[in-house]
């Protein structure tokens, strides 16, 4: 468990979750999520093929994660999404957080070659001092 504070300045204990995002599972995430309406919080997915069941277990399982919502039955991908899900979907997207993530990753292997080159280029100097 980790602390951080929330937007009204207000310390909170926040559990933080780990888990493999693709575009595509960040796709279907946003999917499900703004489907839902305050009225209306029961999704439901058509499976057209038989990887789409997976697809549908594997995002409920996201979901009841991050506390956003939650697979009823896979057999056509019914999700009941909480209101903390449709509050989420309205400030932000999983395909954002992902673009975001990957971008974040991206600038660290970069940085990461950065300092590798300068540490071959620091090693060469010197070589090449020694050897003058």
């Amino acid at each position: 468990m980790y602390y951080e504070i929330n937007e009204n300045g207000e310390l909170v204990q926040v559990r933080k979750v780990v888990m493999l995002m693709t575009e595509e599972r960040a796709a279907l995430l946003d999917r499900i999520l703004l489907l839902a309406t305050e009225r209306n919080r029961i999704v439901t997915l058509h499976a057209e093929t038989p990887s789409d069941k997976t697809e549908f277990i594997a995002a409920g399982h996201d979901l009841e994660e991050l506390k956003l919502g939650k697979l009823l039955t896979n057999q056509d991908g019914v999700f009941l999404i909480y209101p903390e899900g449709i509050s989420f979907i309205r400030k932000q997207s999983f395909k954002e957080l992902h673009k975001k993530q990957r971008r974040k990753n991206r600038n660290k292997k970069i940085r990461n070659i950065i300092a590798l080159l300068a540490s071959i280029a620091a090693i060469l100097g010197s070589i090449w001092k020694a050897c003058s």
